[in-house]
């Protein structure tokens, strides 16, 4: 039982908990401090390092927009909604490297993180929004155990 045990915590990044957590207000021109903890599960777990990631992202929806298409060589018009995401900004930042988590342990890690005083804000708008979303992950053989994408605001 413990050879499959392992093994599934091996595919399936099940080794270890990993939460983060937004310590300070997130303001541009100013770092925002994130707190990393990883609840290691019953096996110790070898990882190549800590990370956290960050991106801000503008996304753009316009409905009822005029498009052309050609169709048997006839250009017809047909009413459709147009989006678009860009990232605006991407940092990624390795907090510890090459060590072995001990089962049954708690860790935590911090990182600050600059947001640049031209970034945009957190915002939602009629056809446009942007925001911000932090990760963190535990990067090791086998699959990841991480947090999944989590929104945070800015100002």
């Amino acid at each position: 039982m413990g050879l499959f045990s392992n093994l599934k915590n091996f595919v399936t990044g099940g080794g270890a908990e990993v939460s983060l957590e937004v310590i300070n207000q997130a303001k541009r021109g100013s770092p925002v401090t994130l707190r990393v903890t990883a609840i290691i599960g019953p096996a110790d777990i070898e990882i190549e390092h800590v990370s956290v990631k960050i991106m801000g992202k503008e996304s753009v929806k316009v409905p009822n927009v005029n498009v052309a298409k050609t169709v048997n060589e006839i250009v017809q018009s047909e009413k459709k909604t147009v989006e678009h995401s860009e990232n605006t900004f991407q940092m990624k930042d390795e907090l510890a490297s090459d060590m072995t988590l001990k089962a049954s342990q708690t860790y935590t890690w911090e990182a600050k993180i600059d947001v640049p005083e031209d970034a945009l804000p957190t915002f939602i708008g009629k056809n446009a929004k942007h925001k911000w979303q932090a990760m963190a992950s535990l990067v090791m053989r086998g699959n990841d155990p991480d947090t999944g994408w989590l929104d945070f605001e800015v100002s």
